[in-house]
């Protein structure tokens, strides 16, 4: 029946929902009070229908079957949108605060940010604008302003300076405030200017396009609905590359005016738990995320192991690092330390010491013994801006509203706010029986925590997508692998994604099997039970009408007998030549004629018999004709050649990595993963890797320099070659020889890449140093590595042992031997054993 207004609407199906997630037992009084609170503040604020609009998509998208998050931002802290299905973190089981949300105390309009799953977000914006008409919703316009060092960059690029100058001001730069503060506070980049009249000025033309705007773009997530068509209240852009219509306002400037934003966001975590969730569905039809439980041992015995490669925020080597420390026992913990990983608690030791005290080696001090309920679950630590409101509320007598312009005026160091509710602080704690002196240290006390403290709501919802992933890769490795692997093929890094998720799948003792043109379907799948069958989409040059056409003749005529069979069934405009190449390169064919070189050498003759339709053998001949593949059968085929032919078609080393012949590389203690995950600009490198990738350029100044990609079992990192070390070692920079590079990161606008000083052939690990420092050293754990390494010691590679601060020499030398590495692992964990490379 129809409500008479669209609060009693929100109302009846806030009660319904609430009574749903207590699956028909009777509704804590806690809970009805708190679902009233939230609806008398959202009444009187009148924002009923931003809160139907919101369920109304939600509802739309779970009946699409498109996977929803649990939750991000302060709009996790609601119970209304919990009780609609808006979000599924029940916000009074964490302590989460509707006041961080939407406060009656400092109005604002509510924003709710929605994570789609990435490969379906599109649909939901277009059920925006079918559902309030195409000229009533837009997406929103940013504008992208000259930071400090793009000011410099940019001055000196059109004042004609090598990019090597303007790069060298540039990284002197800290940008912790404008070009003006670094001149003043920062003698480093104040003696750089003042040495050069072209760097003075460089400088002054820089300082006036600071801050301005340099360039335009769709906002990431934000989408704008408003009741009558955009352009009567806003002007909209249209950009010349996309048909994407903008509305020209910025999102403050649109707050102000009262349209209504939402903000969409694409997560591909999302793409990935639901088809995990559909793969383990095809051996257990019961399974559902929705029904898996919290408090799994095997999941969190996995993430304090930090096994997290494919994990939801946890996958950094740092994050890894800190599990292991942690040992997370519950999901507590795991919202924890996705509050306290991040640089302000880390600088401040907000993080060291949670771990600390976790562990029990710090003592743990609540402040006052009222705050234990609130602190206890960080161990004393404020890691969370709520814990600052209830920690205002409880010792100074704060409304939850008044506790948060507190929390946000101490965040934001806005100090006239600050001294204003300082005195009201200390006054409400001295009413609570705190002595003055102690309640201006407790104030003090707390107003680092509230700058750093992070949203506990938004690291609710995150840590539960987080648990679930884990969760998955717990329990359905296989499955959650393989649809990592699918949700990555198309990617803009997806060759760097694919190989490492390969390489996790080996780890975790699956079998890689390569592209079959018989068994491989467009994306990787699981086969027989404990393999990963290539996917044929994941083939360069290999799209998905190509694809089509095969699977769609395999399906109706049965396996393919040979290629010739094949090239004689398939539509070859849409298999044209290149995608078969790529086929071929990949080892698609393998199983028909293993030799790929012959196969490509024969690719054109073998094309034209099948266009004409005329097999080998003719009427009018006595002995059939010679086939193609006989003519090349003997074409010499090497294992160099499959490497070139999978780096060329896969962009990755499939059957056999170059670095396979040193296996001790594996050990080497700077690679790929940690210059990308660890590594700081400006720091020193030395690696063995391969190099997969060449390319020439000129400079400015015409000289000749290199970038080359640089791979190893973790993966690749671009580097720069400078023309100098280009001339002087040129004719080391061939693809696929291995190689040993020192040298330094750069960060800039694409990641971190190297700056190679120096390149040489690498001729294999030095030696081997293993650290049994913080090993609990037994005989029995002597004894095996002893037997270990006389069982290899047939070779060059000098063994240090280093033990109680000193490096002790091993009489033993030992070969370079895959199974050796695999061998040690079962005795000592990787990080204890470093190579030394020169």
């Amino acid at each position: 029946e129809p409500y008479g207004s669209g609060f009693e609407m929100l109302s009846d199906l806030a009660f319904k929902g609430l009574k749903e997630r207590f699956k028909g037992k009777d509704i804590p009084q806690e809970y009805k009070e708190r679902l009233e609170k939230e609806l008398k503040v959202i009444n009187e604020l009148n924002f009923s229908m931003y809160f139907l609009i919101i369920w109304d998509l939600i509802r739309e998208a779970k009946r699409r079957g498109i996977p929803v998050g649990p939750g991000r931002g302060s709009a996790v802290g609601s119970l209304v949108l919990y009780a609609l299905g808006v979000t599924d973190v029940d916000p009074i089981k964490y302590n989460l605060l509707f006041e961080r949300f939407l406060n009656p105390e400092r109005v604002s309009p509510p924003d709710v940010d929605i994570d789609f799953a990435d490969n379906r977000r599109d649909e939901m914006i277009r059920y925006l604008r079918e559902k309030y008409g195409e000229n009533n919703v837009a997406q929103i316009i940013t504008f992208g302003r000259a930071k400090a060092k793009q000011a410099i960059k940019d001055v000196a690029r059109v004042m004609g300076l090598p990019y090597s100058e303007s790069d060298k001001i540039a990284k002197t730069i800290t940008e912790t405030g404008s070009l003006q503060d670094e001149y003043e506070t920062n003698p480093v980049f104040k003696e750089l200017i003042d040495s050069s009249e072209v760097y003075k000025k460089v400088f002054e033309y820089a300082r006036r396009i600071e801050g301005r705007v340099r360039n335009i773009s769709t906002h990431a997530a934000g989408v704008v609905v408003a009741p009558v068509e955009i352009y009567q209240i806003a002007p909209l852009y249209r950009s010349e590359d996309e048909d994407t219509v903008t509305v020209q306002f910025d999102m403050k400037s649109l707050e102000l005016l009262g349209l209504l934003k939402i903000d969409l966001l694409g997560l591909r975590t999302l793409t990935i738990v639901y088809e995990t969730e559909k793969l383990v569905k095809q051996k257990d039809p019961g399974f559902s995320v929705d029904n898996i439980e919290f408090d799994d041992i095997k999941t969190y015995k996995l993430l304090s192991e930090g096994e997290t490669t494919g994990v939801f925020q946890l996958e950094s080597e740092g994050f890894r690092n800190v599990l292991k420390r942690v040992k997370p026992e519950k999901i507590e913990d795991l919202i924890a330390i996705l509050a306290l990983y991040r640089p302000g608690p880390m600088k401040s030791g907000m993080l060291e010491s949670f771990i600390r005290r976790k562990n029990g080696e710090e003592r743990i001090d609540y402040i006052d013994e009222r705050l234990k309920g609130i602190l206890e679950e960080t161990y004393g630590v404020i890691a969370y801006q709520e814990q600052v409101m209830l920690l205002a509320s409880t010792l100074a007598g704060f409304s939850l509203g008044q506790a948060d312009i507190l929390r946000k005026a101490m965040g934001k160091k806005q100090k006239e706010v600050m001294e204003k509710m300082m005195e009201s602080f200390v006054s409400g704690c001295v009413e609570n029986g705190i002595d003055r002196e102690r309640a201006e240290q407790i104030f003090n006390f707390i107003a680092p925590f509230a700058e750093y403290g992070f949203n506990k709501s938004h690291a609710a919802g995150y840590a539960k997508l987080a648990y679930i992933t884990a969760y998955l890769k717990a329990h359905y490795p296989l499955e959650f692998i393989v649809a990592n692997l699918n949700a990555e093929m198309n990617t803009q890094d997806a060759q760097e994604k694919i190989y490492k998720f390969l390489n996790e799948a080996k780890s975790l003792g699956f079998k890689v099997i390569p592209p079959s043109i018989n068994r491989s379907d467009y994306e990787f799948r699981i086969e027989g039970g404990d393999s990963i069958r290539y996917g044929l989409g994941a083939i360069k040059n290999v799209g998905r009408a190509a694809v089509e056409e095969i699977l769609k003749v395999r399906n109706s005529k049965g396996e393919f007998k040979s290629i010739e069979d094949f090239l004689s069934q398939v539509d070859t405009r849409k298999v044209n030549r290149k995608t078969l190449e790529s086929l071929i390169k990949a080892g698609a064919f393998d199983e028909f004629f293993p030799n790929r070189k012959a196969l490509l050498q024969a690719l054109d003759e073998l094309l034209q018999t099948a266009k004409s339709g005329v097999s080998t053998g003719t009427l009018f001949t006595l002995v059939p004709a010679q086939s193609p593949l006989d003519k090349y059968k003997d074409l010499p085929f090497t294992l160099d050649d499959i490497i070139y032919f999978e780096r060329d078609s896969l962009g990755l080393y499939l059957s056999v990595h170059p670095l396979s012949k040193f296996p001790y590389s594996k050990f080497q203690p700077i690679n790929t993963l940690k210059i990308k995950e660890e590594l700081m600009d400006g720091d020193e490198v030395v690696m063995v890797g391969v190099i997969s990738e060449i390319s020439k350029k000129k400079n400015k100044n015409g000289e000749v320099y290199a970038s080359i990609k640089i791979s190893d079992f973790e993966g690749e990192v671009r580097g720069y070659v400078h023309p100098q070390l280009l001339k002087e070692k040129g004719e080391l920079l061939k693809e696929d020889e291995v190689v040993l590079v020192y040298g330094r990161v750069s960060e800039n606008g694409n990641g971190k890449e190297l700056r190679v000083d120096d390149i040489s052939p690498f001729k294999g690990v030095k030696a081997l140093e293993i650290d049994l420092s913080e090993v609990d050293v037994s005989k029995i754990l002597i004894d095996e590595l002893y037997k270990l390494l006389s069982s290899y010691s047939r070779g060059n590679v000098a063994v240090f042992i280093k033990l109680g601060g000193r490096r002790y020499l091993s009489e033993i030398r030992i070969d370079e031997n895959g199974n050796f590495f695999d061998k040690i692992l079962n005795i000592l964990p990787k990080e204890y054993i470093k190579a030394i490379l020169s």
